[in-house]
């Protein structure tokens, strides 16, 4: 099967008929070009609707002619696809491993079934995501969790703003389409240069599939210049590499976008803002390894650096709210970082050890402090990475103990 602008194109007679069968396209099918026999007389005419009785023929005489199909493009076989990818796309909320996902959505109102439909309303990027689909599966997949993910923040909220949830969606699913060539999605990169080349050169592709600017300033810049992630994933130098072959270019598009309307300074806000928590959430979840306690482990690195400030609580309130049963630890993370932001000399402060903190020492042993606590230094005998993976690792030694201490103990005081 080859995907172009004109039509999807078939050399193989069986793969043509089970596809036409499985989108139910029998009786409503055209094919761009008639289809002859070995001897030149037209089996199929071009424009015509090919029905059963035609396919059962061909059946019967498939050694009498080239296998040589393409559908056309109808908006019927559009409206199709549209629909097999909403529901490809939606079938990933029903993994084991995306409970935390699943959450976003359990119990709300939002149509987001409707959002991410229309948001293939361009036909390029209809064609380009169902190409994608077929050929690299691991990709898509991630590429609909980045968008789920996306989507699901922005629904906790009801914003009065137009198209605002398929912008996150559609933000959200092409953050990393600059890597359709390679598997460096796998990689987060920790080099800043590095995650806002890629961001750039997703957002080339999102403008030249022709998205909302919106989506594109989204992409440009969502990107958190403080991600330090722990070494134990080794990415690659590169920072992607895009297939040109997955993406099909149209003269369309966006019938349901304003073309070549200013982007909207608020939405493209919004967007950026819930895009950087997608980025950090998607990003963070290639560090678990524990996926019994996966969403779990999550929330509370979610929480944790919300309360550092990372990310707007407006937008975080509302995802924390939906794990009630952690709520108590949600409580205790968020205010230990807020405790961490007292510190006079940020961000020397760091709540040891994580999350069960008992004590806080200067990472960056700042003498002339006048909060330290001399004579009593903590002894880190192991390194410890930043909580969350934002920020810089805990090295082994001898640190100063923090006065901010008394408020942590306050904190603490229920066992975590």
């Amino acid at each position: 099967m080859e995907i172009t602008p004109n039509g999807i194109h078939f050399d193989d007679l069986d793969q043509f008929i089970l596809f036409a069968r499985q989108y139910n396209l029998v009786g409503t099918m055209k094919l761009t070009d008639p289809l002859q026999d070995i001897k030149g007389n037209i089996l199929i005419k071009e424009n015509t609707t090919v029905k059963e009785s035609a396919l059962e023929k061909l059946h019967t005489i498939r050694d009498q002619f080239k296998h040589d199909f393409t559908i056309a493009l109808t908006p019927d076989l559009l409206e199709r696809i549209r629909e097999k990818l909403a529901n490809l796309i939606l079938k990933r909320l029903d993994e084991t491993n995306n409970e935390f996902i699943g959450e976003l959505f359990r119990e709300t109102q939002h149509n987001y079934k409707g959002y991410i439909k229309h948001s293939f309303q361009s036909k390029g990027l209809a064609l380009t995501a169902f190409k994608i689909s077929g050929t690299k599966q691991s990709f898509f997949n991630h590429l609909a969790d980045f968008g789920l993910i996306s989507l699901g923040i922005a629904i906790q909220k009801n914003f009065r703003i137009r198209f605002i949830n398929r912008y996150a969606f559609l933000a959200g699913f092409l953050a990393d389409i600059c890597h359709s060539g390679s598997d460096n999605w796998k990689y987060p990169p920790q080099v800043e240069n590095a995650k806002k080349e890629i961001a750039g050169k997703s957002a080339q592709i999102a403008q030249k599939i022709k998205l909302p600017g919106e989506v594109i300033e989204a992409i440009r810049n969502h990107t958190i210049t403080v991600f330090p992630f722990p070494s134990t994933i080794q990415a690659p130098l590169d920072t992607g590499t895009a297939n040109d072959k997955d993406f099909v270019s149209v003269e369309e598009d966006n019938e349901n976008f304003p073309e070549d309307a200013k982007a909207d300074e608020k939405a493209s806000m919004i967007t950026t803002e819930v895009l950087k928590i997608a980025r950090y959430i998607t990003d963070s979840s290639l560090h678990i390894s524990d996926s019994s306690h996966f969403a779990e482990e999550l929330v509370y690195r979610v929480a944790y650096n919300s309360g550092k400030g990372y990310f707007h609580k407006e937008l975080i309130a509302p995802i924390l709210r939906k794990f009630k049963q952690y709520e108590n630890n949600i409580k205790k993370l968020t205010r230990i970082a807020e405790i961490e932001k007292e510190c006079l000399h940020p961000p020397s402060a760091w709540a040891y050890p994580k999350p069960s903190a008992a004590q806080i020492l200067c990472q960056n042993r700042v003498n002339e402090c006048p909060m330290l606590e001399r004579g009593w230094d903590i002894n880190v005998i192991a390194k410890q990475e930043a909580f969350g993976w934002i920020g810089v690792s805990l090295e082994p030694g001898d640190y100063p103990k923090c006065s901010l201490e008394e408020k942590l103990n306050e904190v603490m005081k229920d066992e975590f």
